[in-house]
């Protein structure tokens, strides 16, 4: 029997030196850390698992493990197993599960069955630092004379590695290495969140071979980073990490074509640009000289995209502007603008006195020395000045000419003068004229200022607080409103028309003046207006 015995192992050291010879495999069960959950130990311990004797059937060291028990294999590095063998002894293993390490739990392999005393199974690579073979099952105190562990050696290797690359935008570019015992590859790119798999399409391809050929790239895939994953079933190497710089072309949202400014303010010229920038550069257009760089001195301050006129003179008014900006890969010109200096107006000519009987229509007119002037006609009585609106006794208010309808008595000596300011909007102080004087006629009485076919006013002028409306005609009997209004335009009595046609109006409190009576209709419509003075 001890004869057969020795045969059988003999036979079997054969086929292990054969399968050693043929496949250069090793037992990577020899260098493996051995344990058990609960069993044998010292001759018996797990450390006989993978001690590399191969003993004949009964004959120590061998190792065993209760039932139901489990037996592991740990390696300091990751290993690419594809086969273990099982060296049985005279108290067989028949069942367990076969099972490796993913990182963080056990994942099953295979469920195995068997009786013989020398046994072996094989499955699909797996790339792990544990093996368990657990639910140990079969004999009561199952033991094993060796299980030995074989896999796959890895010679897959990169050899020359991808270097960054530093292209203009739009161009073309590569990522090439070089590997030994190689069957697949796989690009991948790090945008900014991780790295992901490159998949061809009109920017990239060769994704999958061991150069990455990158066409017309987007100023986007500035600093995108790059690696290659070569590998050979389970065997991988990955290459060192490359960056792609893409220096952008440079673009300009250009200038507007006009732009204003006030005298004196301090004006900002613009555009949006982007692109790998190295300089900015802005230029005037002198006439004879053609385009000149502006001086980054007083009044201009340089600012990038923006050049600083600080208080515009208006010398520059009509000036041309652009800019030039020059790039790591190219450069551009903007479209050229022209400056228009808005300067704030003068009285060129002021108003003249006026000497006007009483109840006439008189102007007052002045000119400034700018076109767009915007213009606030005042009047003093005696000296303090307020604003004049449209509206009763004026028009014109806003203009440069302002008539005073059915002037008065009351009126004689009054001052009246024009505020003159830009019409660009410009926030500066504008100019004030000198002041025209209204000369009165003294009246013979004060009549009606019109429609006396539709309305009459009484006493007037009037002394005391009393003051009415008499409607007749086309308005006897409506509804209606009546306004008072001073010399300003401003209202400063609202009240109904009394239905009987005669209305009273308190006029008691009103200063010595002349006023307007104006009657509303449906729709805020003006249907009749008279004028009345309060003595």
């Amino acid at each position: 029997m001890c004869q057969k015995i020795t045969i059988k192992i003999s036979f079997f050291a054969m086929l292990f030196m054969v399968f050693s010879i043929n496949t250069k495999a090793q037992n990577l069960a020899l260098t493996a850390t051995a344990a058990h959950s609960g069993g044998g130990a010292t001759t018996y311990a797990a450390t006989n698992y993978n001690d590399g004797i191969y003993n004949a059937c009964n004959n120590l060291p061998w190792g065993w493990v209760s039932t139901n028990g489990w037996i592991e294999y740990t390696w300091g590095s990751t290993q690419n197993i594809t086969k273990v063998v099982f060296r049985k002894d005279n108290r067989p293993m028949t069942t367990c599960v076969v099972e490796y390490w993913n990182g963080s739990a056990y994942t099953t392999i295979m469920n195995y069955s068997g009786s013989a005393c020398d046994d072996s199974i094989t499955f699909a690579a797996v790339s792990t630092t544990k093996l368990r073979f657990n639910t140990v099952g079969g004999s009561s105190n199952p033991n094993h004379r060796e299980i030995e562990v074989y896999g796959i050696s890895c010679s897959t290797d990169i050899s020359n590695q991808p270097v960054s690359k530093t292209i203009c935008e739009g161009e073309n570019t590569t990522f090439a290495i070089t590997a030994i015992d190689v069957t697949n590859y796989q690009w991948q790119v790090n945008e900014g969140s991780g790295f992901f798999d490159v998949t061809n399409n009109t920017v990239y391809s060769g994704a999958t071979t061991n150069t990455l050929t990158i066409t017309s790239a987007p100023f986007s895939a500035n600093g995108n980073q790059y690696r290659c994953m070569a590998s050979k079933s389970i065997c991988k190497d990955t290459s060192t990490v490359v960056s792609l710089t893409v220096n952008g072309l440079v673009k300009s949202e250009g200038l507007p074509l006009k732009d204003t400014s006030c005298i004196n303010a301090t004006k900002d010229i613009t555009t949006k640009t982007e692109g790998s920038i190295l300089s900015y550069r802005w230029q005037i257009f002198i006439t004879g000289q053609g385009y000149v760089d502006v001086p980054n001195a007083p009044p201009y301050i340089h600012m990038g995209n923006t050049l600083r006129i600080a208080g515009v003179p208006d010398t520059l008014d009509g000036s041309i502007f652009r800019l030039l900006v020059d790039g790591i890969c190219d450069s551009t010109a903007t479209n050229d603008m022209q400056l228009t200096v808005n300067v704030v107006p003068q009285v060129a000519v002021p108003p003249s006195d006026v000497l006007a009987d009483h109840g006439d229509n008189v102007m007052f007119e002045i000119q400034a020395s700018a076109a767009g002037a915007k213009y606030q006609w005042q009047v003093a009585a005696p000296d303090t000045f307020v604003n004049i609106n449209d509206g009763g006794i004026y028009a014109g208010a806003k203009t440069n000419r302002l008539t005073v309808i059915g002037v008065s008595r009351v009126q004689d000596n009054f001052k009246f003068r024009c505020v003159v300011r830009s019409g660009a909007g410009c926030n500066a102080p504008g100019d004030t004229s000198d002041f025209g004087i209204l000369n009165v006629n003294p009246p013979l009485s004060v009549g009606a200022l019109t429609n006396d076919d539709v309305m009459v006013l009484y006493p007037n002028p009037t002394g005391n607080s009393d003051l009415f409306i008499k409607t007749k005609g086309s308005l006897a009997g409506r509804e209606l409103k009546y306004k008072v209004v001073d010399k300003t335009g401003r209202t400063i009595i609202v009240g109904n028309v009394s239905g009987n046609d005669k209305t009273r109006v308190d006029v008691g409190r009103l200063a010595a003046d002349i006023y307007v009576v104006e009657i509303i209709a449906e729709g805020n419509e003006t249907v009749a207006k008279s004028r009345f003075t309060k003595l």
